[in-house]
């Protein structure tokens, strides 16, 4: 019976702490990579890149912080994991502004422990954009960062 009690007090906490705002923050720079190449810039997206194949996509490859707190341990949970308050399945968009204001939301090809992969095909060369990452569910979003995709040659 006191098993049963702390799990539901637990699941309450859990709920109520929620995805605040803040939580999620980019670890460095994202890197756009195509086939082998960094279309992006960033010191370490050179490197990087060499050692990813796209399959012919822009690919931008994020990682991240998630600051320390007893609900949400890694970006994987801060995406996926249901809390109490959820209306619906949470589900992360990466979200690209370019200087006029128009927005790209992109979903992820894939989120591990502490990371993201989403194919940014569509968006434009030569332009720089703030990027995001923004839980639905909850309305919250990670710190942001800018990025410059360069086109291909």
């Amino acid at each position: 019976m006191k098993f049963v009690l702390l799990l539901l007090l637990s699941l309450s906490a859990f709920g109520s702490e929620g995805r605040p705002d803040g939580l999620v923050n980019f670890k460095n720079e994202g890197c756009i990579c195509n086939d082998g190449r960094s279309i992006s810039m960033g010191f370490r997206c050179t490197k990087m890149c060499e050692e990813t194949s796209t399959q012919g996509r822009d690919i931008f490859y994020a990682q991240f912080n998630v600051k320390e707190n007893e609900f949400i341990k890694d970006i994987f949970e801060w995406c996926r994991h249901v809390l109490e308050e959820d209306v619906s399945l949470p589900t992360c968009i990466l979200n690209a502004k370019d200087k006029d204001g128009r927005e790209n939301n992109f979903q992820l090809i894939s989120v591990s422990e502490n990371s993201i992969a989403v194919d940014v095909s569509t968006l434009a060369d030569d332009e720089i954009y703030v990027v995001k990452l923004f839980e639905q569910s909850s309305q919250t979003s990670s710190d942001f960062i800018q990025t410059l995709k360069f086109p291909k040659k």
